[in-house]
């Protein structure tokens, strides 16, 4: 099994992530300039983005209306947790500036699939890498912060803890 360093990590209800897609598939947006080129006349292109705001959730890159689905990370819900926990999750993950990242439909639908229940989406320094669970809903990953490694029995513990409190 290949090591894959990460400072932390999110999970993302699979399902709600498929909702995501699904929106972001019917209802794509035009795009030109900054995807395909000042050159390229502008086209439909399904895209869903991550973003870190209040919260961290993927969201369509198309069409958004008021009943677009949202796929929140769990404990990062400015609607369902309490401040502090979320505030806190999003910095520890995400940072404390706003942002957001592109990404091709394609490749978040070729994780999907591999997903039993969750998505893991992982942060280090440079990048964040989007993973599968392993079967079963489990986590295998090894975190790793300046001054602490995480085994996967802990980040399983946690992860159970979370997932419990959906």
């Amino acid at each position: 099994m290949k090591e894959i360093k990460l400072k932390s990590f999110l999970l993302f209800n699979k399902e709600k992530i498929q909702e995501v897609i699904d929106w972001a598939v019917k209802n794509p947006k035009e795009t030109g300039d900054w995807y395909g080129g000042y050159d390229e006349p502008p086209k439909k292109s399904p895209t869903v983005l991550i973003v870190g705001d209040q919260g961290v959730y993927f969201m369509t890159g198309g069409a958004v209306t008021d009943d677009h689905p949202i796929a929140y990370a769990n404990g990062c819900d400015p609607d369902k947790d309490e401040f502090d926990d979320w505030w806190a999750k999003k910095g520890s993950t995400w940072g404390g500036d706003d942002g957001v990242e592109v990404f091709n439909l394609a490749a978040i639908q070729g994780v999907i699939n591999e997903c039993t229940k969750n998505m893991i989406v992982g942060f280090n320094e440079k990048e964040l890498t989007l993973l599968p669970d392993g079967p079963d809903g489990e986590i295998h990953l090894t975190v790793s912060t300046p001054s602490s490694r995480m085994t996967a029995e802990e980040a399983a513990r946690i992860i159970n803890e979370d997932t419990k409190a959906e």
